[in-house]
């Protein structure tokens, strides 16, 4: 067995030192001291790679839910109100139309979209042309 020093470089030993040094001879590490250490720093890594996972995961569903998911809706909510009006629009057309004498609800329905189906296509090729030149 190795003998402990009496002192260290820089003086003599305190009394915890001391006792520190003697306890040396006493402690032994068991055969399976390695392999169990080894096992808990894969399990500590896999469990802070679980996490860091679980924290990218959150962090790309938030930077997705602010930056696509409400913007989108907020569209989606600005067309619904565009539609609902148009919507509204054909009904109000459609009824006056079908309001006159031999002109039934179907056949007002009927008119109403044509006109505007006409309507659409003029401001398309309007803007068609406009981008063509």
């Amino acid at each position: 067995m190795r003998e402990h020093p009496k002192q260290l470089d820089n003086g003599p030993l305190s009394p915890l030192e001391s006792a520190i040094l003697s306890a040396a001879q006493y402690v032994y590490v068991s055969d399976d001291l390695r392999p169990r250490t080894i096992e808990a720093a894969k399990e500590l890594a896999s469990d802070r790679k679980i996490k860091r996972g679980a924290s990218s995961s959150l962090l790309s569903s938030l930077l997705f839910i602010v930056f696509i998911g409400i913007p989108l809706s907020l569209a989606f909510e600005r067309n619904a109100r565009t539609y609902l009006s148009s919507t509204q629009a054909i009904q109000k057309q459609t009824v006056e139309l079908s309001s006159q004498p031999g002109v039934g609800s179907n056949w007002a329905f009927y008119e109403v979209v044509t006109r505007l189906r006409t309507e659409q296509a003029s401001r398309f090729e309007k803007l068609k042309a406009a981008a063509g030149r």
